[in-house]
């Protein structure tokens, strides 16, 4: 009982009751034990003091041990050299701590746990990091914690004072790359369709021809692909077959190539002027469905123990292929473009706002649409602590009051200033978009890779045709030699 807040023990001596009450914190820095009464048989209780006083008005002074991590916009502190003790910085749960600190006098030492977890289950029922901590009183309490039924069957908790989902941050899409903009107006099973009625109807032809010779040509295969591909591009044939099939045949294979080639020039001039990125990614399931990794902190909390014991059939599937890093090292493969960070709304929003965006508000960052496991923050203390409730009264009368969304806000507006102070003035100088879009040489790299291409393949069949006439004359001058017995 020696953390109990109304310990009173009674004591009979000299005919009479005395009635004693131990006060935990005294200006002593120390419990005291004090009389409250004194009661003889038969005679009124004259009582000159509370028999079971409030005493977590004034701690006087005591020094608490907060345990937490580095959570903004919740916790941020700076760290020192060679001990666990950090220092503050500002943020959401330094100011509420400041504000009952103030209310209770009482002072503080915010330290982080020696495993740097938030804190997961282990077999023997013990728990590591924060939630740890706070367990076997290491620490009086701790600041910013998810409130989950497993973390409330070893430790007190205050009412929430945020709610704060559960999303992910990706790299907005980029557009394709400009050699790639030649292929982007068809699909790639219109690309394969185009390629098998080319070689197709190039056959086709090719057999048509044969039933139906032209007058002075021979129809060779090479002859009637070249036919073919040439009406295809608008090139006049050289001779107009006689026969009606052969006609209607071409005149169909016209038409189609019309059409397609309309189809692809309009497409490509969209294309070149207005570039168009692939759809970004909002709900879980799209998540799993792509070919981007994706992970989540390394600091094993609530969002872990979430993926690690979840029914939900999603959940698995995305947890056995989750990758782990530190909240730097995933944000930095999230700029990469090839990742996605899961973690908490607010603590994405607050890295994407003071390190990914610029003056004029842009960011190259995206984050989901989609919200899951709709959890709330409270602070946590060990089980029967007697200066939870004072403390969480204090908590609710800052919410209640704003000032919780008031220093939100003011949170918000410091991380915007930091940003500016640190960024040069180049992320903030862009050009003005004026809707008029001049093709410059990066948007025409895929018609020049395609002449490029075509003059090395030229060239390569050239080598092949000179080798292979030179090897033929070779061989028609070599001299016959004859043998007479």
């Amino acid at each position: 009982m020696r953390e109990e807040e109304n310990a009173v023990g009674m004591l009979y001596n000299a005919s009479a009751w005395h009635v004693y009450v131990r006060q935990l914190y005294t200006s002593s820095g120390g419990p005291l034990i004090k009389k409250s009464l004194t009661w003889k048989p038969g005679t009124p209780i004259e009582n000159q003091e509370e028999i079971y006083p409030e005493q977590m008005k004034n701690f006087y002074g005591e020094k608490f041990h907060i345990s937490t991590l580095d959570f903004r916009p919740f916790t941020d502190f700076i760290r020192q050299p060679n001990t666990r003790v950090v220092k503050e910085a500002p943020s959401l749960d330094i100011y509420i701590l400041r504000e009952v600190a103030r209310h209770l006098n009482f002072t503080y030492d915010i330290v982080t746990p020696m495993d740097d977890l938030w804190g997961t289950r282990l077999e023997n029922g013990s728990w590591t990091g924060v939630v740890g901590d706070v367990q076997f009183r290491r620490s009086n309490f701790s600041l910013v914690l998810s409130l989950t039924m497993e973390r409330r069957l070893i430790l007190d908790f205050t009412r929430m004072y945020y709610t704060d989902p559960l999303t992910f941050v990706t790299a907005k899409n980029r557009p394709l790359p400009q050699w790639q903009k030649v292929f982007e107006p068809f699909a790639n099973n219109v690309w394969l369709l185009w390629g098998t009625t080319l070689g197709t109807c190039s056959v086709l032809y090719h057999g048509l021809r044969k039933l139906n010779p032209l007058i002075g040509q021979r129809a060779t295969f090479s002859q009637s692909c070249l036919d073919i591909f040439g009406s295809f591009l608008s090139q006049n044939l050289q001779r107009i077959p006689s026969k009606t099939m052969t006609q209607v045949f071409i005149a169909t294979w016209l038409i189609y190539g019309l059409l397609t080639t309309t189809y692809y020039k309009s497409a490509l001039m969209a294309v070149l002027a207005v570039p168009t990125t692939p759809p970004t990614l909002n709900t879980l399931q799209e998540l799993y469905d792509s070919k981007i990794q994706y992970g989540m902190i390394d600091a094993k909390g609530s969002e872990y123990q979430l993926f690690s014991t979840s029914k939900i059939d999603l959940y698995q599937k995305l947890f056995q292929k989750m990758s782990f890093y530190s909240s730097k090292e995933s944000m930095r493969r999230v700029a990469e473009g090839s990742y996605a960070y899961i973690y908490f709304r607010a603590n994405i929003e607050s890295i994407v706002m003071s390190e990914y965006t610029d003056r004029a508000g842009q960011t190259y960052m995206h984050i989901a649409a989609e919200n899951f496991f709709p959890g709330g923050y409270a602070w946590a203390f060990p089980k029967g602590a007697p200066y939870m409730r004072t403390i969480d009264q204090l908590m609710q009368r800052c919410l209640q009051a704003g000032l919780v969304s008031r220093w939100v806000l003011q949170l918000n507006k410091l991380y915007a200033k930091e940003k500016h102070e640190n960024s040069s003035t180049d992320d903030v100088l862009r050009p003005i978009d004026d809707g008029l879009v001049v093709l410059q040489m990066s948007h025409l790299q895929g018609p020049f890779i395609l002449l490029v291409m075509g003059l090395v393949l030229g060239l390569t069949s050239f080598i092949v045709e000179m080798a292979s006439c030179k090897r033929q004359k070779l061989l028609e001058k070599k001299p016959v030699t004859s043998y007479r017995k």
